[in-house]
């Protein structure tokens, strides 16, 4: 959440966050306070400017992962990264995709 927060701020949508994203990474000590979790793969990110909104509407993420507002093509900003971020931690906590279907779409 601190590292969307941060890179939202800075005008940054990352666009692809998922598990696969997320990397935990430990230090030799065995301290649970040396754990740090990094947000990786900012290919798919863009910047954007919340007074003056850019189409950032390019289909674009992992399907379970993406706000509906991507399907009604409405585009992207920061809350479809806050979207994806709920997606994970509900299938962190379940082992499931909150939405199930019969196809992608």
């Amino acid at each position: 959440m601190h590292a969307i927060k941060y890179f939202n701020s800075k005008g940054i949508v990352h666009r692809d966050l998922k598990p696969d994203n997320i990397i935990v990474m430990g230090y030799d000590t065995g301290d649970l306070a040396d754990l740090r979790i990094k947000l990786i793969d900012f290919g798919m990110s863009k910047l954007f400017n919340p007074s003056n909104k850019i189409d950032l509407s390019t289909y674009c993420g992992t399907i379970d992962f993406i706000a509906p507002e991507i399907f009604e093509g409405t585009g992207y900003d920061e809350k479809c990264d806050i979207w994806s971020i709920g997606v994970i931690a509900f299938f962190m906590l379940s082992g499931l995709p909150p939405f199930l279907g019969k196809d992608d779409l």
